[in-house]
């Protein structure tokens, strides 16, 4: 596939979308029943994934900001996975005509999701957010990779480093038809794994004041300054100065 079509060109992606269909035969899809991400993708323990996946999601303070301010998250947790697992089923298993619509609804959809997050960010963050951002997308659907394995592994057998290696080449292929470039994902399924692990450090925690305002706040493993390596509260980094400076060796663990 050529680089996907920057954030709101629904008409290019459209484009994008069929310029590999045109090799793919009406009544086929852009995936085969004898692929591991097909015989993985099936597997129905696979939905007991999406809560984990949609926790993962929201740990992404601009997904966080998105999906708060313009869905039915909150209100409708479960029926937000089946939607997304939907999206997934029909790119997965769906005839060429069917999967390239399905990534068209998706695409829709995050053309009318982009602000500002409210709360503070990471440092080196911006503070903009758009649906279709790639970053944000590969977010996405690396939270649906590794939870998928994982629920594979847990509730039906394991997965060789080979069978792991196809699901994740082939997953890429999935990942391109919602929109994320080839070249934004790491090379392998280790490299993958390495990345994810460093990744997804941060975590957002909601909260009600006292008035009952909703408010987020973004939990960090600092790497500068004299809090390197301890967790913090993004934007009141004093605070957590002042609370770690009271800290005993013992607590602490340092001399």
């Amino acid at each position: 596939m050529s680089p996907s079509p920057g954030p709101g060109n629904s008409d290019r992606f459209r484009q994008y979308l069929e310029n590999p269909g045109r090799d793919i035969e009406p009544d086929s899809g852009f995936f085969s029943p004898d692929t591991v991400f097909w015989r993985v993708s099936r597997e129905p323990a696979l939905l007991l994934a999406g809560m984990r996946a949609l926790l993962l999601q929201n740990a992404h303070p601009k997904i966080a900001q998105g999906v708060a301010g313009q869905s039915r998250y909150r209100e409708d947790p479960l029926g937000r996975g089946i939607r997304t697992f939907s999206a997934v089923y029909s790119l997965v298993f769906g005839r060429r005509d069917e999967a390239i619509e399905a990534a068209m609804r998706v695409r829709s959809v995050h053309d009318r999701v982009h602000g500002q997050v409210m709360g503070p960010t990471p440092a080196g963050v911006d503070s903009s957010y758009d649906a279709n951002d790639p970053e944000l997308l590969l977010w996405v659907a690396a939270t649906l990779l590794d939870s998928s394995v994982v629920a594979y592994e847990l509730f039906i057998e394991p997965l060789s480093a080979e069978e792991k290696e196809q699901f994740y080449q082939q997953a890429k292929r999935c990942g391109q038809l919602f929109g994320i470039p080839e070249q934004r994902y790491p090379g392998s399924w280790a490299n993958f794994q390495n990345w994810w692990q460093r990744t997804r450090d941060w975590v957002v925690i909601y909260f009600y004041d006292d008035q009952h305002h909703e408010g987020q706040h973004t939990v960090v493993t600092e790497i500068r300054g004299p809090l390197t390596g301890r967790r913090i509260v993004r934007g009141r980094e004093s605070e957590c100065l002042a609370h770690y400076a009271h800290e005993s060796p013992a607590t602490t663990g340092k001399a």
